[in-house]
């Protein structure tokens, strides 16, 4: 305990000799610590949270091909169609093209 103080003292000592070197650590630290900070805020927002929807693991996207396109968005009036074809309105995986593997 007694070396953890004394190397807190001459730390200290140091910091207080050299202000220039203890602004510029200080904001270094308070940068890093900050763009941290940041960075996993808006990693937990988008990756980990989960979604705000009742049952959202089940949420699927339905596209489809469309000429030179490899997706497209359906439209309405498609996606009526699909709801009609699909038992339950639950879709593991829907393939609208051949080369679509589910």
């Amino acid at each position: 305990m007694r070396s953890l103080i004394s190397h807190l003292r001459h730390t200290l000592r140091l910091f207080v000799k050299s202000p220039g070197f203890t602004v510029t650590a200080i904001a270094i630290l308070g940068l890093g610590i900050g763009a941290n900070t940041a960075i996993f805020s808006l990693v937990e927002a988008v990756l980990l949270k989960p979604l705000p929807y009742p049952h959202s693991e089940q949420l699927v996207q339905i596209f489809q091909p469309f000429r030179d396109f490899d997706q497209d968005d359906v439209d309405y009036p498609d996606y009526l169609d699909f709801g009609e074809v699909i038992p339950n309105g639950s879709v593991g995986c829907m393939s609208l093209a051949p080369f679509f593997d589910c």
